[in-house]
């Protein structure tokens, strides 16, 4: 005897099997099928937005990375799924934001690149010879592949930060070397009988102390870095981490390295008629430098009273500039929203989306675009009555106008058009927003209404439209939706014996849509949804159309149990921190920091608050934590110095060259006619320790020449200066030409670039200037300051 199991096909799985469901039937053996009713058709659950790539349909996959992938391996892992992804389909990359990454961190290889080959050319200028340019030259590959071995040890990706920190480390990893090459040279030229060795090692005696302190500061400039939280932080630690290490791996190599090939290749000065014509020349501005600080240091204190004057200006001036958290990238992309009249169908939306569409795609320089009509990509909800389009442009080297340019055109396009939008650039950080202006939150505390939250929304922002510092105010959020409000008469269900959910259930399944139960198509569980057709749904009165079954089995309309009040109501509505709020977007008309400053001083009604997202928020803590982290940097700086020198008051002659920094930092920043940003205060960092290293070469030979030597000490200072001026110039000169391929970037990822660079072009440039003066002067003051109260702890042999 066997068993056989009983198998029925229980699930539908096709239309047709739909259509033929047998609603009821007679003794006759006639039949209502499903389909005599009803149309079944196979569609999407919802139909609520619409997309097209140009002018044809489409279809829009917007993808997103996780907070803690990495956005090149997401665009890569993308660009090969869909490669490797047969369809009969045309696939179209239109906007794809790690394309930016790409191209910048390939603009700023080129411009590492170029920036090694200039300061090779500078360096031979300067040596005057083959042999000597190799020794320095060679510090610098060197110095990169121990960098990116750390690098790799410490977790840190090749990005545009890190790049960036490189290209600046250019001109630093070989100061170090050229430090030892000039001692050694000079060594060479002042006692002829030494032979190289010999002049290295006494050479190494000499220099190895400045050198250590010099490392030692930029470490302590960047260490409070480290400790920084936020999108700041990641900024911050990454560019001090990679400069960091860099400095650390160039003090090695120009006390192991640079000496060993200084033995080996380094000859007796022999100078030819053009080497010493360029050092003549060298010799001459040297003196000349050098005649000019000995003019400032006879009056030490009304040079001190020109100096802070300079200082007081330009701290002054620096307030006046426009602040901001990023500067402007062109990221070939131009986002367009917009919308009709509240309640607007979603055909019509797609009728008057295309013919935007149509318009924008002639501005020169747009290469394609999708649009999608039915969303709202500021408040990320469904909306029949907005559209998105994405407008992708020619690359920047392929178009003459720019991306503000085109910005631009497309407002007038959509002007002239009468259309209710805007069209902005996508901000550098996708995940700090969509507009790239100044965003923020208002808070009500009080839980009101809509109606009334709308009307103190709309007043808010008809008083930012009115401040001069901003361009433009607005939100999404709007009490204007046509609705329809059921009055739902209780006692009436009651008689009736009708229950609010059947009456609910009932309006739902008409008008809604009610889900029955799911079928099985290729392996997939769909929803299968009821609704009443479309031609029975259009207006109020097919309300009056609604029957239900009431108690007594009877099926009487709908409406009986109603009446009928149009109203309008909020298109959404959104929580922060469990409080009804408003999202805000602000762009400013100059910098996004003044638009911060009106809004932080904004008079609200009773019962609100404001909170910034977003960028806004980012650049808001950036500048509270870049102070204190500029003060830990100036404080710990400090402290190591005093450590070096065992006094509280020559390293305060040191620290004064800092000042003198942001002088040439403001004007660099005056210049490019850019915002104060997140790079311009990393250049204040980095021109910290900058401008102290090369105040330690001079203090440092100073104080040996006063308390060992015994020159007087206006003496000692103008010497020690003349002694160390070529060594100082020539680090400073090599630093400063290496951002020379960044301040005239114009390719992909140029203001972060040029930010950076004519920031710290500006500041090296002064602090090298003024601050060797500065350095003489205050020498001058605090050593005699420090003999007067500490002449019998000094060895000081006075000069006859």
């Amino acid at each position: 005897m066997l068993e056989y199991p009983l198998t029925v096909d229980g699930g539908l799985t096709n239309k047709q099997q739909f259509e033929n469901i047998v609603i009821r039937g007679n003794a006759l053996h006639r039949k209502v099928f499903l389909k005599d009713v009803a149309r079944v058709e196979l569609g999407a659950e919802v139909y609520t937005a619409n997309a097209y790539a140009g002018a044809s349909a489409g279809s829009v996959v917007f993808i997103y990375k996780t907070p803690d992938a990495n956005a090149v391996e997401v665009g890569n892992a993308v660009a090969e799924l869909v490669t490797n992804t047969k369809s009969d389909y045309q696939i179209e990359y239109v906007y794809d934001a790690t394309s930016f990454v790409h191209g910048a961190i390939d603009n700023v290889l080129e411009t590492l690149l170029l920036a090694v080959v200039i300061v090779g050319m500078v360096t031979l200028i300067f040596m005057q010879s083959l042999r000597l340019t190799f020794i320095t030259v060679t510090a610098i590959p060197v110095s990169l592949v121990g960098t990116f071995a750390f690098m790799y040890a410490l977790g840190i990706d090749i990005n545009i930060i890190s790049m960036l920190g490189l290209v600046m480390a250019i001109g630093i990893v070989v100061d170090a070397a050229i430090i030892v090459i000039e001692a050694t040279e000079h060594e060479l030229h002042h006692n002829p009988e030494l032979t190289v060795p010999e002049a290295v090692g006494i050479a190494l005696d000499k220099v190895v102390a400045p050198i250590i302190a010099s490392a030692l500061v930029l470490l302590s400039v960047f260490a409070p870095t480290i400790f920084m939280s936020g999108m700041t932080g990641i900024i911050y630690s990454e560019f001090g981490i990679v400069l960091s290490v860099s400095v650390l791996v160039s003090t090695v190599v120009a006390l192991s390295l640079t000496p060993a090939l200084c033995s080996l290749f380094m000859k007796p000065p022999k100078k030819g008629f053009i080497a010493r014509q360029v050092e003549r020349v060298i010799g001459f501005k040297i003196s000349a430098f050098t005649g000019v600080t000995a003019g400032f240091v006879r009056f030490p204190l009304l040079s001190i009273a020109l100096l802070g004057a300079g200082i007081w200006f330009a701290v002054d001036h620096g307030k006046d500039l426009p602040q901001g958290m990023l500067p402007a990238e062109d990221t070939s992309a131009v986002f367009v929203v917009g919308g009709f009249e509240p309640g607007t169908a979603l055909s019509v939306t797609d009728d008057h989306t295309l013919e935007v569409v149509e318009a924008l795609q002639k501005i020169p320089g747009v290469r394609n675009s999708i649009a999608a009509s039915g969303f709202n990509l500021l408040n990320g909800n469904a909306d029949m009555s907005s559209f998105l389009i994405l407008l992708n442009l020619e690359d920047i080297d392929q178009r003459e106008l720019s991306d503000e340019e085109i910005t631009a055109e497309a407002n007038a396009i959509l002007q002239e058009m009468g259309i209710d939008g805007f069209a902005f650039k996508p901000p550098v950080i996708p995940e700090l927003g969509m507009v790239d202006g100044v965003n923020f939150v208002l808070i009500d505390h009080y839980a009101r209404s809509p109606t009334e939250l709308g009307k103190d929304t709309q007043a808010i922002i008809e008083q930012l439209n009115g401040e001069e510092s901003i361009s433009l105010a607005m939100t999404q959020f709007a009490v204007n939706k046509p609705s329809i409000k059921l009055n739902i008469n209780r006692r009436k269900m009651l008689e009736y014996g009708i229950s609010y959910a059947e009456l609910v259930d009932g309006m739902q399944a008409h008008f809604g849509g009610q889900y029955v139960n799911t079928f099985n198509l290729d392996g997939r569980n769909y929803k299968v949804m009821m609704q009443n057709a479309p031609e029975y749904r259009l207006d109020k009165k097919a309300l009056q159309n609604v029957y239900i079954n009431y108690a007594n089995g009877a099926s009487q309309p709908a409406a009986k149990l109603f009446s009928i009040e149009p109203i309008t109501v909020p298109n959404f509505l959104n929580r922060f921190n469990g409080m009804q709020s408003v999202s805000i977007d602000v762009l400013p008309t100059g910098s996004t920091g003044a638009a911060i400053e009106t809004l932080q001083q904004l008079d609200l009604p009773e019962g609100y608050s404001i909170e910034f997202t977003g960028t806004a928020k980012e650049e808001i803590e950036a500048g509270s934590q870049a102070t204190l982290i500029l003060a830990l940097a100036l404080l710990i700086t400090y402290l190591v110095l005093v450590g070096q020198y065992e006094s509280w008051l020559i390293p305060a002659a040191i620290m004064t060259m800092v000042p003198t920094a942001v002088i040439g930092i403001i004007a660099g920043v005056d210049l490019l006619g850019s915002e104060v940003t997140i790079f311009t205060q990393l250049a204040a960092v980095l021109l910290v320790g900058m401008a102290v290293r090369n105040a330690i070469l001079i203090v440092e030979y100073a104080k040996e020449l006063r308390e060992v030597q015994g020159l007087p000490v206006k003496k000692a200072a103008v010497e020690a200066l003349r002694l160390r001026a070529r060594a100082v110039f020539m680090t400073a000169f090599s630093f400063a030409v290496g951002l020379v391929p960044l301040m005239l970037s114009d390719a992909i990822g140029s203001g972060a670039q040029q930010a950076l660079g004519w920031a710290s072009f500006g500041g090296i440039v002064t602090a090298t200037f003024l601050g060797c003066i500065a350095a003489c002067v205050l020498f001058v003051i605090f050593q005699s300051i420090r003999e007067r109260f500490r002449s019998p702890k000094l060895n000081v042999q006075i000069a006859q």
